[in-house]
């Protein structure tokens, strides 16, 4: 696991994997074992397998929020997820996101981002990690405006 300012990754060989990286994650962190789970694709992961207690509908109250993502930019680190989505409000929600991607899903740059952009109904949300702020006495707060923690899941690839 690579871990910076708020944000970590790890790498898993497949999306069935993921929901036992995210328990050992929320295990080390002595987070609760419940995440409220959006996006059809990773509802049907093994998440009760993993000792994850999966709830429907999140509320602002969750702990923890897991989405999937319709790419990332290795180039900057961010996750793009449908700006009029699930997923970019539940993103917000909790104190910890945890996103699953695929590494095919995974873009070089925000130039070759475009393509997807053409794709999608909507616009694109980035996110390059926790929320923060150094609004107040130029001290950095992690998740002023969104979540203090994220995980991201990269599946697939070497």
């Amino acid at each position: 696991m690579v871990q910076e300012n708020g944000c970590a990754s790890v790498r898993v060989e497949n999306l069935n994997e993921a929901p036992a990286a995210a328990a050992a994650y929320l295990r080390e962190r002595d987070l609760p074992q419940q995440a409220a789970i959006v996006e059809s694709k990773i509802t049907a992961l093994p998440w009760t397998g993993a000792g994850i207690k999966a709830i429907e509908n999140p509320s602002k109250d969750e702990p923890v929020t897991i989405t999937g993502a319709i790419a990332a930019i290795a180039e900057t680190g961010q996750i793009a997820l449908a700006a009029a989505s699930q997923e970019s409000l539940a993103s917000l929600l909790a104190r910890t996101h945890i996103v699953l991607i695929e590494e095919t899903a995974i873009c070089p740059s925000l130039d070759n981002l475009a393509e997807i952009i053409d794709r999608q109904p909507s616009g694109i949300i980035l996110i390059a990690g926790p929320s923060r702020t150094a609004d107040i006495e130029q001290t950095i707060v992690l998740g002023a405006h969104g979540p203090q923690a994220m995980l991201v899941i990269v599946a697939g690839g070497d």
